[in-house]
């Protein structure tokens, strides 16, 4: 009896038919609002310390609100 995950059998392949239904811009904008994180993060520290940076927020607050824009026109 032949190893079927040696030989070409469509079992072998059957984890990467799931992948190509991921939409990769799906996945791209989830990691970009990820990356956001830290930029609010160090946001929040200079704030504690008293350090305001209103322009930066503003940016901020526009980007963010683009990439869930993004993410919610592209959900199923």
């Amino acid at each position: 009896m032949k190893n079927p995950s040696a030989s070409g059998s469509p079992d072998r392949c059957a984890g990467h038919r799931s992948l190509k239904f991921v939409d990769s811009r799906i996945v791209a904008l989830t990691l970009f609002n990820a990356l956001l994180y830290w930029p609010w993060r160090w946001l929040r520290s200079a704030y504690d310390a008293g350090i305001h940076h209103p322009h930066l927020v503003l940016v901020m607050m526009v980007v963010t609100l683009w990439g869930w824009w993004q993410l919610l026109r592209r959900a199923p």
